[in-house]
């Protein structure tokens, strides 16, 4: 087992492990290190602020680039080193950062040094359950004072000491945790690892958006390093998929120049040459994720009411009104009408899907219902035409044949509509009987 601990720069770690009932030991396999860093990172810490330390060190008179992303395991290295040839960052470590330093240019951000010892805590019987990693850490970022840690990474075989070790340290005046704090965090960054507001119906929409955002700016960064060096970009493309979807759903409630802007963005990144992650419009849509949390860009809604009580409401309207526009379908309609309760569908089916978040498995089952509807729907939407001019300047073989490609696929059409009436009453019925309710 592996705990953490935060403790003070003048506190006795040797008397600590002996509150524990043990011997004090130095491990012979691990002697002191003294390490001096530059911390590389954009002026904002767009790396810091994602768990990730890119540094350029000296240590017993060896320069080499290190980075450190544990959080982001297996698709980027807890703790990987290359020597320092010259100046610049080596280009493996270059494209692993990408996503997340996107624009920035890096530079120096802090200056750290980690005096560093190793210890063994003893039982009687000579058998060491205990190893110790104590780290004094001094950083200074350009302010008078330097920023000072003394953090333990402790390994323990024997569950039955991890109420000790909470005990010795507290008495200490430390703490323990399951996680160690990142190095951000420790410099008073902002950090986007975790979500910094947990979901619920209480939240005023500007809120809820910015979580909203977070996630899925979390799952985006993750497809892409997870798809990092391969022309497989189904992940990325699902997730940007997914944020149209968000936007198109909670319209009513975002800024509307900035629905059409951001909606142009993701067309252009989703339409790119893949892998999508290379074009420059995938990075502006990061950047704007980015922006989008730190600028709440939701309307007001009146009375400051609660997001659940909204969205709830609004998931009711829209799908009452996509069963109404499905309802008066027959196989008579017009394409135009078809098209219209497809959309309708499609409308309600989003933001099901932007409150999957907020409202859990209830959002689940009503989108999945509503998803066949929309899937059999859209079998129904009519092929793209070929005009008569379109027609006329082809020859006169490939005209035929695209005519006759024209009139199986209005044909197939014509079969699917007919699938969906006769099953359409069946389908809703289900949908109502999941829906999301105010």
């Amino acid at each position: 087992m592996i705990a953490y601990a935060d403790i003070p720069m003048e506190a006795d770690l040797p008397a600590l492990v002996r509150a524990m009932g043990l011997r004090v030991r130095m491990d012979e396999t691990r002697p002191p290190t003294h390490r001096a860093a530059t911390i590389l990172d954009t002026p904002d810490a767009r790396l810091l602020s994602w768990g990730i330390t890119l540094s350029h060190q000296i240590s017993h008179g060896v320069s080499n680039w290190r980075l450190q992303a544990p959080t982001w395991e297996p698709w980027l290295p807890a703790d990987a080193a290359e020597s320092a040839s010259d100046g610049e960052v080596p280009m493996r470590f270059a494209d692993m950062i990408r996503p997340f330093r996107r624009s920035g240019l890096l530079g120096p951000l802090a200056d750290v040094t980690t005096s560093s010892e190793y210890l063994v805590g003893e039982a009687p019987d000579g058998h060491r359950p205990l190893l110790i990693s104590d780290h004094e850490v001094v950083a200074r970022q350009g302010g008078p004072k330097p920023i000072e840690f003394r953090t333990l990474t402790v390994t323990f075989d024997d569950v039955a000491l991890a109420d000790d070790l909470v005990a010795a340290v507290e008495e200490a005046r430390g703490t323990v945790s399951a996680q160690s704090r990142s190095l951000g965090s420790r410099l008073g960054r902002r950090s986007h690892i975790e979500s910094r507001t947990l979901f619920n119906e209480a939240l005023p929409m500007p809120a809820f958006v910015v979580a909203l955002t977070e996630l899925r700016w979390r799952e985006l960064l993750q497809a892409h390093v997870s798809s990092r060096g391969s022309k497989d970009d189904q992940a990325v493309a699902a997730v940007l998929t997914r944020l149209r979807g968000d936007v198109t759903g909670l319209a009513t409630h975002l800024l509307p120049a900035w629905v059409e802007r951001f909606l142009s963005l993701l067309d252009g990144a989703l339409a790119a040459r893949p892998p999508l992650y290379t074009s420059g419009k995938y990075y502006l849509v990061l950047d704007d994720l980015e922006l989008t949390t730190q600028n709440p860009i939701a309307v007001a809604v009146p009375n400051e009411q609660g997001c659940g009580s909204v969205l709830r409401q609004e998931v009711e309207r829209l799908v009452h009104e996509a069963a109404d526009a499905s309802r008066v379908l027959t196989d008579r309609s017009p394409d135009t009408q078809w098209m219209t309760a497809a959309h309708a569908t499609a409308r309600a089916a989003s933001l099901l899907e932007a409150t999957g978040p907020l409202f859990g498995e209830e959002s689940r089952q009503a989108r999945k219902a509503l998803g066949r509807v929309l899937a059999a729907q859209w079998a129904c939407v009519a092929p793209d035409e070929v005009s008569r001019r379109e027609i006329a300047q082809l020859g006169s073989a490939e005209a035929f044949e695209r005519g006759r490609t024209y009139e199986r696929a209005v044909q197939l059409m014509a079969g699917q509509r007919a699938l969906y009436l006769e099953d359409a009453r069946g389908l809703w019925r289900k949908v109502m009987k999941r829906q999301v309710r105010p």
